[in-house]
């Protein structure tokens, strides 16, 4: 098989491969281990520069093996640095902030920046954070082209890690949104972190219309509503849909539009 890139190394009798996220990302087609969030074991089977059926599972010092945290993290850095241009802006948001002033927001797993930039371009202050280094390095270079950098404020961070990298300061934001991102935990830090008369933005998933597609990351039906109407705001828009296949994987989507009390 041809040689290995530079700074990866392979266990013979494991096939485990071991070297640094940076390393790893570098390696132009590899395979992972991750667990899903059911806790099944998944392996994804793609090959590294002809050795096939190799795991990525090491990673930093001591070529410890990676957490399923951390596999997550290495996924979605490979998924971003495979490159792509980044969707256009859900009309759920782009609708909710017309006619809004522009203030500070937050785009909690803001990826490449389909949020996050659209809402710089108009004014606004955006904190984005996302887990994947990657997501948010090419997030820095579209805010540099379209020349909203200086209102982006970046953060790595595993937004499921406990203690959590990332905390949502009380009140600080005029906007949040969480786009197909589910981590219940920061319900009641959303709720806490947006200022009186600002909004909250969601849209996530939901299984399958036949219910027969989902994955950990899926909504109860009624969930998201039944979350927010415990927060006493106004909603503006609350609505469960079928998904539009090439954005949500199949999947149902669960929207909405609440303002906090001014």
């Amino acid at each position: 098989a041809p040689a290995l890139p530079a700074g990866l190394s392979l266990d013979p009798a494991t096939r485990n491969l071991y070297g640094t996220p940076t390393e790893v990302r570098a390696a132009a087609t590899y395979t992972y281990s991750a667990a899903d969030a059911d806790g099944d074991a998944r392996n994804e089977a793609m090959q590294v520069h002809g050795h096939d059926r190799v795991m990525i599972v090491g990673g930093g010092a001591g070529r410890q093996p990676m957490t399923a945290d951390q596999a997550r993290i290495a996924k979605w850095n490979a998924r971003y640095a495979a490159g792509g241009e980044a969707p256009a802006p859900l009309p759920l948001l782009t609708t909710a902030v017309e006619g809004v002033q522009p203030g500070r927001a937050l785009d909690l797993a803001c990826g490449a920046g389909r949020h996050a930039l659209w809402l710089a371009a108009r004014g606004w202050r955006v904190a984005a954070v996302d887990g994947a280094a990657t997501a948010v390095e090419l997030l820095l270079a579209r805010a540099e082209q379209a020349g909203c950098l200086d209102r982006i404020e970046p953060y790595v961070a595993d937004l499921k890690a406990e203690p959590p990298e990332f905390g949502i300061a009380e009140a600080a934001y005029d906007l949040i949104v969480d786009c197909y991102f589910l981590h219940r935990p920061l319900f009641s830090a959303i709720r806490d972190g947006v200022r009186p008369g600002g909004l909250f933005v969601a849209a996530l998933h939901t299984p399958s219309g036949d219910g027969e597609r989902g994955h950990g990351y899926v909504l109860a039906p009624g969930e998201l509503a039944e979350a927010v109407a415990g927060w006493g705001w106004t909603v503006l828009r609350s609505a469960e849909r079928d998904s539009d296949a090439a954005d949500d994987h199949g999947l149902g989507v669960a929207e909405i539009v609440a303002r906090r009390p001014a």
